[in-house]
């Protein structure tokens, strides 16, 4: 088995002179950074030790009582240089010579015995035979009025007749269907090789008048004349692109506190002492980060003098079929209450008596 290993995976420092490139590649990409007893204050020492475990042993390779391998690193004396430190192969991470040679980049490789490695690499690969959950929402008997219909997912079910799934290919590519047992080059001869749904659609929005459906007649009405037409036009047109001036009426010229500015230009009644949910709710902001939602968010719920309250997600950890000591370690449940991406909650929310609250339902495709 510790063959079989060696002649994919490598944790040793090859020979500088017979194999300059893969000796090169393994002293920018594959060395791990001087740490243990020889350099205390290397961020990977966590209590006095190393994360990953560094420097190994010099062993050969084997598998462990616990079934993980145990990688060959031999005092051969082969040794090289970071950071002012010389570095045997007790420092060498796990890796394969060809994708090192290949990408050029750092690829630790390793050996998959266990089927939880497997799962965790392939995550659905194991997870049993093949399962179909069945909905029945509707019934000869019932009252099909009070029937509550899941638009969402109809919407991702492609069950809304509304609403079809149009694939995207690119120039000349796009996918062909054929049987087993056809000759290819009676394939290619077809006429319905050069078709598609996508194509398809180009060809019906080209020809199609688009009178009955106001939002894509608009769209098809645009006229670059008719803008310059209403609108200033600053200097002269430069290889037919023209500058138009923005009107000043929906401009912000108090920029010295931008998200101040921003709130008083959209909300002018809120520091006039008006009521809040009247003028809010009829307008919003929009920016580009999560971070100046958050911005505005905090600096509009300051002008609210009510008492704040903080309502907190749930945060406890889900057990898995598996027991990973490992991924419990790194996700934490403090760790995944910092996460704050578009699509997941917000682990606190901050509200006050009077605020207003949106409530979206979004539908990601």
């Amino acid at each position: 088995m510790g063959e079989d290993i060696d002649r994919i995976i490598s944790a040793e420092i090859p020979n500088e002179v017979n194999d300059l490139l893969y000796y090169e590649a393994m002293e920018k990409h594959m060395m791990h950074c001087p740490c243990g007893s020889i350099r205390k204050d290397s961020p990977c020492m966590e209590n006095g030790q190393c994360m990953r475990h560094f420097p190994k042993r010099f062993v050969a390779t084997t598998i462990d009582e616990d079934g993980y391998p145990v990688y060959r690193h031999r005092d051969d004396g082969k040794i090289i240089t970071k950071s002012g430190v010389e570095l045997n192969n007790r420092y060498v991470v796990p890796h394969n010579r060809k994708l090192l040679l290949k990408y050029g980049a750092h690829i630790n490789v390793e050996w998959c015995n266990q089927s939880r490695s497997i799962k965790y690499l392939f995550k659905y690969v194991n997870k049993g035979h093949d399962r179909v959950t069945a909905l029945f929402y509707r019934s000869a008997i019932s009252d099909t009025n009070n029937d509550q219909c899941d638009e969402i997912s109809m919407y991702y079910d492609c069950r809304n007749p509304s609403v079809v799934r149009l694939g995207f290919h690119l120039p000349g590519e796009q996918p062909v269907i054929f049987k087993d047992d056809e000759n290819l080059d009676d394939v290619v001869r077809k006429e319905s090789v050069k078709e598609s749904m996508f194509l398809g659609w180009f060809e019906f929005d080209a020809n199609y008048e688009w009178g009955n459906n106001k939002l894509i007649s608009d769209e098809l009405r645009y006229d670059k004349q008719i803008l310059t037409a209403e609108h200033e036009v600053c200097g002269s047109s430069i290889d037919g692109i023209d500058n138009i001036k923005i009107p000043d009426d929906i401009l912000i010229h108090d920029w010295d506190d931008p998200i101040s500015s921003m709130c008083k230009a959209t909300y002018p009644e809120l520091f006039c002492g008006s009521s809040c949910v009247s003028h809010v709710k009829d307008k919003a902001i929009l920016v580009p980060t999560l971070q100046l939602v958050d911005e505005i968010n905090n600096y509009m719920m300051s002008l609210n003098p009510s008492k704040a309250r903080t309502y907190y997600s749930s945060d406890t950890v889900s057990e898995s079929e598996t027991n990973n000591d490992i991924l419990a370690s790194i996700h934490t449940p403090e760790f995944l209450n910092t996460i704050r991406c578009s699509g997941v909650p917000n682990h606190e929310i901050t509200v006050k008596v009077g605020t207003p609250l949106m409530l979206l339902r979004n539908i990601d495709h």
